[in-house]
């Protein structure tokens, strides 16, 4: 299956912000950063501190039918968000330096609330992990989303306070913008998080947000997918104008 990579347009990385400031649709790229790039291996030396593990986390489950991460830099873009009470919410992709992306539901009883992302987190099962970082955030909930009727544009933003230096954090990547359809089902347990679908040169892409699926993912009934490449033009990319987007490895 092909699929047309939906990176917004970049400019030069010398452009700076202010002059960014009223040109929607214009972004700076990051050039020491691919996207979507997915390692199943070891990540070399680093293992034996990429997988230190702290005492269990109390009133966590696992995602159902899911199964053991390899290594942290297996989805180094995943995320997930807890909300001002630290209730776990929600999961997410970050797709650049400043931005996840997640389901508008999953902030809907809070829209104007602080959320907090965790990036590098391997296992939610523990209470840290020895790379893993904490960002407050806010949301920027699709305007045209109507729960509880239908669901429909059931998409959202978190804004990161601080962007994500990919230097200080070569464990986390962001994920890839795409408008590939892929008929993959997600789980009960990662509303948020993105359908991904990989390329044949090995890029990983966000082709969809998990809205919903009947719980225990009973295969009899379908579950319901935002597809990202609708929301491109029309949300993702008039809402992160100041976020440095990486190229597509």
């Amino acid at each position: 299956m092909g699929a047309r990579n939906h990176l917004p347009a970049v400019s030069r990385r010398s452009e700076s912000s202010d002059n960014l400031a009223g040109k929607r649709g214009r972004f700076m790229e990051s050039p020491s950063v691919d996207c979507g790039v997915s390692r199943s291996g070891s990540g070399g030396g680093r293992r034996s501190e990429l997988s230190k593990r702290s005492e269990p986390a109390s009133g966590i489950d696992r995602i159902i039918g899911g199964t053991p991460v390899p290594s942290q830099l297996k989805y180094p873009w995943m995320a997930w968000m807890v909300n001002a009470s630290g209730q776990f919410t929600c999961g997410g992709s970050l797709i650049n330096d400043r931005y996840v992306l997640t389901a508008a539901h999953c902030v809907s009883s809070n829209p104007s609330g602080t959320y907090m992302v965790t990036l590098g987190d391997l296992d939610r099962s523990t209470s840290s992990e020895s790379r893993s970082i904490q960002i407050a955030a806010t949301a920027i909930m699709h305007p045209g989303f109507d729960v509880p009727t239908s669901l429909n544009n059931d998409i959202a933003l978190l804004k990161l306070a601080t962007p994500v230096d990919f230097s200080a954090n070569p464990n986390i990547r962001p994920i890839c913008v795409s408008s590939a359809a892929v008929p993959n089902p997600g789980d009960t347990g990662d509303a948020g998080g993105p359908v991904m679908f990989r390329t044949t040169n090995g890029t990983v892409l966000n082709v969809g947000i998990n809205s919903f699926v009947i719980k225990g993912c009973f295969t009899q009934f379908g579950g319901a997918y935002i597809k990202t490449a609708n929301y491109v033009d029309s949300f993702i990319k008039s809402n992160t104008a100041d976020a440095l987007w990486c190229p597509a490895a």
